[in-house]
């Protein structure tokens, strides 16, 4: 039986909430745990999150902080100003648009509790869209128990570095032993673009076990116009950035033989060919035969996957048919290539369109 003795610092960056942070607070609100503190950040709103933040500021343990609009590139900087005014043991992330069920902090206080060994605890969350639908959940199928446990210590890392797993936990979900985040210094970021959950996560996975629950901890909401949602091709580039530096930096420490180390490369590798394979695509929907013809001798020089090769193949011959490759995709039950881009976001298509426009002037 868990007592209310511990406390629990939850860090909550908002901008621009008005529609979901009443939401937010009173899934805090909710929680059957009730010795927490809740610091909300707010980066300058201009609608009418304000109003709303300060009908819930009678309640002592809410904190709201009122800072000049810095932007999303310094949203490392609003997490660790949190972290800073924080008193908590644990610390627990509720972005202003996100959501909690009223059992988490009991269940993820219980987790840390009884396993002193570990540094984070999280579970399952729902994806859902901007009107609270569900759409998706993390952590997807596929990682083995020991990854989600970080059990050995760094094995979870081994999956984090690879493009198909590197999401393991939203921050909605994640409950963090304080003294884990300041020994590595706090909340982390990527090079190009302010995801900070990932090279947090990452430094832990070198700190101690993790414990995953497998109960609903968090709800985030993805909003159509978000960087997640619009340029993962860019969070992919700082995610392969921050793994290198992370492995130079920490190799010894992960004990990883070069056999594993073939493997995530290549994970990587096979991933960059399926990118060249829908630029391809892409630009054969442009009838724009030779830049495709490119696109897939590219990813050919790069891609170990007999799928991968072949889808690759195909695409050179359809190039040099002068066909468009939709009816195959569509065939197999993909779609079309610009369905399939609509979705998984992982090439850079403005940029595409300008090099086009370039070659063709």
């Amino acid at each position: 039986m868990i007592t209310q003795k511990k406390t629990i610092s939850i860090i909550t960056p908002t901008y621009n909430h008005e529609r979901f942070v009443a939401q937010c607070i009173e899934s805090v609100l909710g929680q059957d745990y009730t010795n927490w503190e809740m610091i909300i950040i707010d980066d300058g709103s201009t609608d009418n999150t304000p109003n709303i933040i300060k009908r819930y500021t009678t309640d002592k343990r809410i904190k709201y902080v009122r800072q000049e609009h810095r932007g999303i590139d310094y949203l490392c900087d609003s997490y660790n100003k949190a972290l800073s005014l924080s008193e908590g043991e644990y610390i627990a992330i509720c972005e202003g648009d996100d959501w909690w069920p009223p059992y988490k902090l009991t269940i993820q206080l219980e987790d840390l509790e009884k396993n002193r060994d570990a540094v984070m605890s999280y579970g399952y969350t729902y994806v859902v869209s901007i009107d609270g639908e569900l759409e998706d959940f993390i952590p997807q199928k596929g990682i083995p128990l020991s990854a989600r446990e970080n059990n050995p210590v760094g094995k979870a890392a081994l999956y984090m570095m690879t493009p198909w797993y590197f999401t393991f936990a939203f921050p909605v979900s994640v409950v963090i032993r304080k003294t884990a985040l300041e020994e590595i210094g706090g909340f982390q970021r990527l090079p190009y673009i302010p995801i900070v959950d990932y090279p947090t996560f990452l430094q832990l996975t070198l700190k101690g076990r993790f414990v995953f629950n497998e109960k609903v901890l968090g709800f985030w909401r993805r909003h159509p116009e978000s960087t997640t949602k619009k340029k993962i091709y860019l969070i992919l580039k700082g995610v392969y950035e921050y793994m290198q530096i992370f492995l130079k930096e920490n190799r010894n420490k992960l004990n990883v033989e070069d056999k594993e180390l073939e493997r995530i490369f290549r994970k990587w590798d096979d991933f960059k060919a399926i990118q060249h394979f829908l630029a391809g695509a892409y630009c054969l929907n442009k009838n724009r035969w030779d830049k495709a013809i490119r696109s897939f001798r590219e990813g050919l020089s790069l891609s170990k996957g007999f799928t991968e090769k072949s889808a690759l193949l195909v695409g050179i011959v359809f190039a040099h048919l002068h066909l468009r490759i939709d009816p195959l995709l569509r065939l197999f039950g993909y779609g079309s290539v610009n369905k399939i881009l609509d979705k998984a976001m992982i090439i850079d298509k403005d940029s595409i369109d300008k090099e086009l426009a370039g070659e063709k002037t």
